[in-house]
């Protein structure tokens, strides 16, 4: 089944009360195996026509049992039945489950079971999964992951899934789905619990699930002794939940979808054992100071001496910290992988490849070797969600990236892997508002990353249109800071050359000559230009001219009329846009578009265009946008709706020039 992230999002209370009661709109059997003829033959799921594929049922019991010697154990089954409605559906015929590979947490899942059911000839055909093509594989030193795929899996089709995980790892409770990236019909899960276990429940999501909670008194045997306790029953049902809709400008949508979390606070037998799991992020810190996360960016450097020499000479500290950040890169190389613990700098250094903690560390050593001091920020990157205060643990976070504090006490922030990076200049996945710098003796301190963004994109056109209306023009691009990470990821995305033109002639009526990029070099900026021509409009006396080769945002971007999760721009936007335009001699300007100032209310965003003819044979077309929002609230969805279709309306003008 396809994975999602399990994230988080809006705390609300839990709502105790009755279980709904709204039927079904495709009646299941929630007994396994009892899969009916209509589920089979049904072709599409009324709820959701467009749906690709949809989940009937699904069954998820997670129960926290306690046995005679006071320890807990994590028993889940699970179960599932999808119905698969389209080609794309059959993905959600793949499944992955991740177990941990610490031989205390004694973790594995076994009972797996998988069944796929197809009509053939009138009548339902049912075909089991045969056990040897259930793999498990090591996926690092951490995780192992059993994966399996239905067989026979066509478009109609319904699968069913079940398995069983057991294991040591009790505080590791996980996360109750009641919603996917596809619609669902119904979802039982129950959450079983001991009275002497407290929790912590969250919700997730903008759909606030009601439950019940059952109880029934068991008996623990303990040596001579009986002991009876409570067994809690937190019970669940969903019908008809709508699949989570896919929006523009969202780094992370899955982590809105509705779900509850239950988190370990305390474990207690009066009179045997008391265990308390809450954390600070002090604790943190501390266990994080102990570990290779910060002791590997401290560790001592080899050859120290030839990388001295690579700054000597150097007086301006951001230039010495990208010598010493390609001095390292020219020994190692990024494998393309993003995790939080690194390896040794001596073996990354050995095997000349590693992650981007291991990257991040060795650069970090050879810096504080050098007498800067490098420390490590952690990060949970935007598109693996919010980063939760409730969240307080080191695997919060998924990687880190380096603050740089230089002789003279400015400070920088370096993510060293990426080669379109540079101080102060980073992924825009990881410009998140609270980054973790990672100090000892209590000194760690948050940061907002966010606050970095200072970036630009100035492109200017000179254009010359002659009577036949063949529009020539040589157009430069320069891209500062965010906006030359996003023109040199976009080009190294690209093939070729050949490719990337192309990216950019899609959609324009552009003919695209005479390119040249400049901004391979580790560098803050970057650049590009070229040559066009294309064709204006001609109408008897007239000619019709748009002014905007590139429109800089889409239409589309906002077209759904409502939105309840918050817009994500990837970074603060500034852009500045000319177009110079020489026309032909025997016209003249017969009319130019109004000058328009826009302002957006609910984010910080403006826009302005004017429209001049400088002389008699001269068009100036001047266009600045400006947006030092990141992320809004979904409540401010309208009025970004309303202001990006004036936006966009700007890229639509139209000059018109006339025969004399």
């Amino acid at each position: 089944m396809k994975m999602r992230r399990f994230l988080l999002s809006t705390l609300l209370l839990l709502a105790v009360g009755t279980l709904p009661t709204l039927a079904q709109l495709v009646p299941v059997n929630p007994k396994e195996g009892a899969i009916s003829k209509e589920e089979v033959a049904m072709t599409q799921y009324q709820g959701d026509t467009t749906a690709v594929a949809l989940i009937l049922y699904e069954e998820n019991i997670v129960d926290l049992s306690v046995d005679a010697s006071f320890s807990l154990k994590k028993h889940v089954f699970f179960r599932t039945r999808i119905k698969i409605l389209k080609e794309d559906g059959k993905e959600y015929a793949d499944f992955k489950i991740p177990v941990s590979r610490d031989p205390d947490d004694n973790e594995a899942v076994s009972g797996i079971r998988v069944t796929t059911y197809n009509l053939v000839d009138g009548a339902v055909k049912k075909t089991k999964l045969d056990k040897k093509y259930v793999f498990k594989e090591n996926a690092t030193d951490q995780v192992a992951v059993y994966s399996f795929s239905a067989p026979e899996v066509r478009v109609g089709s319904v699968i069913e899934v079940s398995y069983t995980l057991k294991s040591n790892r009790y505080w590791d409770v996980p996360l109750i789905d009641l919603q996917y990236e596809i619609p669902v019909n119904c979802i039982d899960a129950r959450f079983q619990y001991a009275n002497y276990t407290a929790f912590n429940r969250l919700v997730h999501g903008f759909r606030t699930p009601q439950y019940e909670t059952d109880s029934e008194v068991r008996t623990m045997r303990v040596g001579e002794q009986s002991i009876d306790y409570k067994l809690y029953s937190d019970i669940y049902r969903v019908v008809n939940v709508p699949a989570l809709e896919e929006e523009e400008y969202s780094y992370c949508p899955d982590q809105y979808l509705s779900s509850v979390e239950y988190e370990l606070s305390s474990f207690s037998v009066p009179g045997y054992v008391f265990h308390s799991y809450s954390k600070t992020w002090g604790d943190v810190d501390e266990a994080i100071v102990d570990s290779p996360i910060y002791k590997e960016c401290h560790t001592r450097y080899p050859d120290l001496d030839e990388c001295k020499e690579k700054i000597s000479g150097i007086e301006n500290e951001v230039e010495q910290i990208c010598a010493v950040r390609n001095y390292v890169m020219n020994t190692v190389s990024w494998n393309g992988k993003r995790n939080l613990v690194p390896e040794s700098v001596s073996k990354t250094l050995k095997s000349g490849t590693g992650s981007t903690a291991s990257v991040n560390a060795a650069v970090a050593s050879a810096l504080n070797g050098l007498g800067f001091k490098a420390d490590p920020v952690l990060i949970k990157v935007r598109s693996e969600g919010i980063l939760a205060d409730f969240h307080v643990s080191s695997s919060a976070f998924n990687t880190f990236i380096l603050r740089v504090t230089t002789p003279s006490g400015a400070v920088h922030y370096l993510d060293a892997p990426r080669s379109d990076a540079y101080p102060d200049v980073l992924d825009p996945d990881y410009l998140v508002d609270r980054g973790r710098v990672i100090l000892p003796h209590g000194q760690s301190e948050w940061v907002d990353l966010q606050k970095l963004v200072k970036n630009s994109q100035i492109m200017s056109v000179q254009a010359k249109v002659d009577e036949d209306g063949q529009v020539s023009a040589t157009v430069i691009v320069n891209g500062k800071n965010e906006y030359a990470y996003s023109m040199k990821r976009r080009r190294h995305k690209a093939d070729s050359e050949e490719a990337f033109i192309e990216d950019l002639e899609e959609g324009t009526d552009l003919e695209i000559s005479d390119f040249v990029f400049k901004g391979d070099e580790y560098s803050p900026s970057a650049a590009y230009e070229f040559s066009i021509t294309q064709e204006a409009t001609v109408s008897g006396d007239h000619m019709y001219i748009r002014p905007f080769i590139f429109t800089f945002h889409s239409e589309s971007s906002f077209r759904n009329p409502t939105r309840t999760i918050p817009i994500d721009f990837p970074y603060g936007e500034s852009i500045a846009y000319t177009y110079l335009l020489e026309i032909p001699e025997g016209y003249v300007v017969e009319q130019l578009p109004r000058s328009v100032r826009l302002l957006a209310s609910g984010i910080q965003a403006e826009a302005r265009c004017q429209f001049a003819q400088t002389d008699p044979t001269h068009i100036q077309v001047r266009y600045t946008f400006k947006n030092e929002t990141i992320i809004a609230p979904a409540d401010t969805y309208q009025d970004i709706r309303t202001f990006w279709e004036q936006l966009c309306n700007i890229y639509k003008n139209t000059i018109v020039l006339k025969k004399a």
